[in-house]
């Protein structure tokens, strides 16, 4: 996924970045709860997958439609229940942000997949 063709995505790079792309080689789901990402300071991309068959433990990841999301700090993302996504690459030398979800989360709602060979996704 080119970030900077996508019609979805347009990512500003930060003078001084000295990558050209993230490899994402794992992706996860919580089918119980929304989680949000509230970019306190930085610049970072979350790649996401939306919800599919979220009663099915072996539901196939819906990679045909992975997107990525510019988390510039001027605004969160709450993500339905089931929704793929793996922690956000940071693209600026410090990010930080807030995750809001439940206490039991990690103990009890966590499907977390290897993705086998990577995703490069390009800046």
């Amino acid at each position: 996924m080119n970030l900077r063709e996508s019609r979805r995505s347009r990512v500003q790079i930060p003078p001084g970045a000295s990558f050209t792309y993230f490899l994402l080689d794992r992706i996860e789901r919580h089918v119980d709860i929304t989680e949000a990402f509230i970019p306190l300071e930085g610049v970072s991309i979350l790649p996401m997958a939306p919800p599919r068959d979220n009663d099915n433990p072996r539901a196939e990841v819906p990679f045909d439609s992975l997107t990525t999301f510019l988390l510039d700090g001027s605004k969160g993302i709450v993500m339905k229940k089931g929704t793929w996504h793996w922690p956000p690459f940071p693209i600026t030398e410090k990010v930080a942000f807030s995750v809001i979800l439940s206490r039991k989360t990690l103990e009890n709602d966590l499907d977390i997949r290897d993705i086998k060979p990577p995703i490069k996704i390009l800046l």
